[in-house]
């Protein structure tokens, strides 16, 4: 820019990650022309005006902000290979399948690949047409098993109402946000607090988890007197080892 030229920056939006990040906390300007504007721009990522008369200011922030997400765009799944599948309520009320659809086997491993990935993962995290949450990856038979209203040969990915934020049809590229990751060793089952919590509230008695911790606890006795049982123990400690895994342990399943 040279000396006494003046430009015009008008904000244009960003992502929740990007102004939650400790490393670098970004948002994005958009320089406007004669010929364009930042409003024409916004117009071309769907039909966030109904999200901003129907929510407000805050939700429709949110929806512009999937936009700006850091993605990895992969396979393009065109208006009509996509089905539209109930969400399933929960006792509460609530949605119980919130945020999760599913996709075929057969366009997970097309995903898998176009990630460079030498597995295929069975959850992905995704961005499509204005729909954001996970798909899990089912073979054709269980989908038609499944869904069988809404099945179809050349249906690949079932989305829910819960997981459609905003129209944006024009915009069919799977684009992935994240993915389940293939672990290189098994690890024995851990139960920590907030999943005790969950499983009771489900109905499963408190009496269970006791007989599991007093099992643990007579295990845990034998390892100081046996030798034996001491070997094994540290035998099944190395095989569950995951370094990354800072999380606080719990009551240890066999």
């Amino acid at each position: 820019m040279s000396a006494g030229e003046v430009k015009k920056w008008t904000f244009l939006g960003s992502s929740d990650s990007r102004l939650r990040s400790r490393l670098k906390k970004s948002v994005i300007f958009f320089e406007e022309g004669p010929d364009y504007s930042a409003r024409e721009v916004l117009q071309q990522f769907g039909d966030l005006d109904s999200v901003l008369v129907k929510s407000g200011m805050g939700k429709y922030f949110a929806r512009l902000g999937l936009n700006f997400s850091t993605t990895t765009s992969t396979i393009t799944v065109p208006r009509h290979q996509v089905a539209i599948i109930p969400d399933i309520p929960a006792a509460d009320g609530k949605e119980f399948t919130d945020g999760c659809g599913c996709i075929t086997a057969g366009a997970a491993r097309e995903v898998a690949h176009q990630l460079g990935l030498s597995y295929v993962p069975s959850v992905l995290q995704f961005r499509f047409a204005g729909a954001k949450g996970v798909v899990v990856s089912h073979e054709k038979e269980d989908l038609e098993r499944w869904f069988p209203g809404h099945y179809g040969p050349d249906i690949i990915l079932y989305l829910r109402p819960s997981q459609i934020k905003y129209d944006a049809w024009d915009f069919l590229t799977l684009d992935i946000s994240d993915y389940s990751k293939k672990r290189q060793t098994f690890r024995c089952a851990k139960l920590q607090k907030a999943m005790i919590r969950i499983l009771t509230d489900l109905g499963v008695p408190l009496r269970n988890f006791k007989i599991l911790l007093h099992k643990e606890l007579e295990r845990l006795t034998c390892v100081m007197d046996d030798r034996q049982k001491a070997s094994e123990w540290l035998q099944l400690k190395e095989a569950s080892l995951d370094a990354a895994d800072t999380s606080p342990q719990g009551i240890c399943a066999y």
